[in-house]
């Protein structure tokens, strides 16, 4: 075991506070029984010795796998055996330079380890593929692209939102999103999974947030101030506030019916208004549900009471 230091910002980071008690102990435990590149065999029985040798009822397996949930640590195999490694360890650590090199191999991005969640090691984890040195750029930086030192699977639900979001940027900043790398579409997912699983807000309600916020109304003030997943995170209390005061968004969690249409595709009922007002039409439920389709969106039966309620609105 190795003598370690811990930060400040330890007791603030919300993955970690998110965990039991006994999970962010062994968190901690870890540190000092990793390599210099964050990497060990993994046997159980050794780290429950070494990180809680008078709490022998303690399920270490299971605090691992709450570890491993939020992407703190992650399990691989290599060579018949079991490793672990700690993604962002040297991010957080400076290991003594005489302390010897790694002898474990480095986890296989495409192999076994992946996390439960859908996401899978990256090489390197916070460090950029093939260098060995740790990420330098700025805050927002390091924030938006590796984050955890895990990749989200194409099918993860923070992924399909980030890969919404960029595509409502594109929208009106094409220059902008062409200049988005997969490494940094990855930060975004991980600030929206975070957004979901520690904030509390749901798939539906983010997805409102970013049709409305990126909608086609060119003096829109979200539009340029919304382009990461960290402000789209950082933004979310206050335009789910708004959107519930305004009525583009529902304050009833699984709302159905109109409210439920106005939850999710607010912003095209608006933008539809728009374009009627614009064209100096009247909105009818038939021209409503034209519109949508060519958004992908049914409407269904509520073609008229949809169009009532946007008459209601200022």
């Amino acid at each position: 075991m190795r003598r370690r230091s811990i930060a400040p910002e330890f007791f603030l980071h919300q993955d970690v506070a998110s965990c039991t008690p006994h999970a962010r102990l062994l968190f901690v435990s870890l540190w000092t029984q990793v390599d210099r590149a964050g990497r060990m065999r993994w046997v159980a029985l050794q780290v429950h010795g070494n990180s809680f040798p008078h709490e022998p009822e303690l399920d270490v397996p299971s605090m691992v796998a709450e570890l491993e949930a939020r992407g703190l640590v992650v399990r691989y195999e290599a060579e018949g055996r079991s490793y672990l490694w700690l993604p962002g360890f040297t991010r957080w650590q400076r290991p003594h330079k005489n302390e010897p090199p790694s002898l474990c191999p480095e986890p296989d991005p495409s192999g076994s380890g992946d996390p439960p969640d859908g996401r899978r090691p990256l090489n390197g984890g916070s460090r950029r593929s093939g260098s060995s040195t740790p990420y330098r750029g700025s805050e927002d930086q390091r924030t938006e692209n590796t984050g955890s030192g895990l990749a989200f699977g194409e099918e993860h639900r923070a992924l399909i939102l980030a890969r919404s979001l960029l595509a409502a940027i594109k929208s009106h900043s094409p220059e902008y999103s062409a200049k988005v790398t997969e490494s940094r579409l990855q930060g975004w997912a991980l600030e929206i999974d975070r957004s979901i699983r520690l904030d509390g807000y749901s798939e539906d309600q983010i997805g409102a947030v970013v049709r409305w916020a990126h909608r086609e109304d060119p003096r829109g003030f979200w539009r340029g101030n919304m382009l990461s997943g960290s402000k789209l995170r950082k933004q979310l209390p206050r335009l789910v506030a708004q959107g519930r005061a305004e009525g583009w968004l529902s304050s009833k969690p699984g709302a159905s019916g109109v409210e439920g249409f106005v939850e999710q595709h607010g912003d095209l009922l608006l933008r539809f208004r728009d374009r009627c007002a614009g064209s100096g039409g009247v909105p009818t439920p038939e021209l409503l549900s034209a519109y949508a389709e060519e958004h992908g969106v049914d409407v269904g039966a509520l073609g008229a009471p949809l169009v009532s309620w946007l008459e209601g609105r200022p």
